[in-house]
């Protein structure tokens, strides 16, 4: 997580990345709430949930280069690769669905 975290925020490392567009994300389908925020950088996505959640419970479901998730965040590298597309996260049934904008 640290590594994921410490990469996609170091300004040297982003500032390599010139060419490449933060992603943004819209959601799509909500059948759970605890979802607070999504913030990107060119190279990681931090999807942050309510500070009672444990994200060690949730299914990601989508190509990711390296995930991590610990508490109640989870962090996604997108160094090498480009952002996902699709991020599917299920939980007791239900899923969260954020879909990569096209703008």
């Amino acid at each position: 997580m640290n590594e994921i975290i410490n990469r996609a925020t170091d300004k040297k490392v982003i500032a390599k990345y010139k060419k490449k567009k933060e992603p943004k994300y819209k959601l799509t389908k909500k059948e759970f709430d605890s979802l607070e925020s999504v913030k990107v950088t060119r190279i990681g996505t931090f999807l942050l949930f309510n500070k009672d959640t444990d994200t060690a419970q949730f299914k990601l479901n989508g190509k990711f280069e390296k995930i991590a998730q610990f508490g109640n965040v989870i962090a996604i590298s997108h160094e090498k690769v480009i952002a996902p597309k699709v991020i599917e996260i299920e939980f007791e049934g239900k899923k969260l669905v954020l879909n990569r904008s096209t703008k």
